[in-house]
């Protein structure tokens, strides 16, 4: 599977240093970009992230939480309720963050809010050598699955999760596992 360097890094996956120590069933936040980070911005991201999560609280309560970066773009943040829940300020604390991370000024603003865009790869049809890893609308990537163009094995990045456990071990997934095949019931 090719990485087509634009819009997903196949397999490339940072992550905070607390990640690994979450349980499976912590609560996740999951905020896709719309481009790909670079290098410079990963780090950076990683930098902010820590110094955030370390600091993070609600109502005077230490929040336990780490985070991950799948593909470049798909960052979880997990939270482990166990210990403290988070609260309206504090999540908006964390919104506000991302809000502010715009990136390395040399590249488009980053935006961690949108919702509209579907993340999958895409296998050419008679040229496999030419699939590739793209991004299209919602309503394109329903009418490429109308037109059977995405078929049940499709790969594609489930932007809908709410627990550690529903990351592993990829936000990757077919598109037979993913909520795509609940709505398309």
């Amino acid at each position: 599977m090719k990485d087509q360097g634009s819009v997903w890094a196949f397999g490339e996956v940072k992550q905070g240093s607390g990640w690994k120590a979450l349980p499976d069933d912590s609560r996740v936040w999951l905020h896709v970009s719309n481009r790909r980070l670079s290098d410079d911005e990963c780090e950076l991201l990683a930098g902010s992230l820590e110094e955030f999560l370390a600091n993070w609280s609600a109502h005077g309560q230490a929040l336990k939480a780490s985070w991950r970066l799948e593909g470049r773009r798909a960052l979880m943040v997990g939270l482990d309720e166990g210990s403290a829940g988070a609260t309206g300020c504090s999540i908006d604390k964390l919104v506000h963050r991302l809000q502010e991370f715009t990136g390395s000024g040399r590249d488009a603003p980053l935006n961690w809010f949108s919702r509209d865009r579907v993340i999958h790869y895409y296998i050419t049809p008679n040229d496999p050598a030419g699939s590739e890893w793209m991004e299209s609308s919602l309503a394109g990537y329903w009418a490429m699955r109308k037109a059977l163009k995405i078929a049940d094995d499709s790969l594609v990045v489930n932007s809908v999760v709410s627990n550690k456990e529903q990351c592993l071990p990829s936000l990757v997934k077919s598109f037979a596992s993913t909520w795509h095949a609940e709505m398309w019931r």
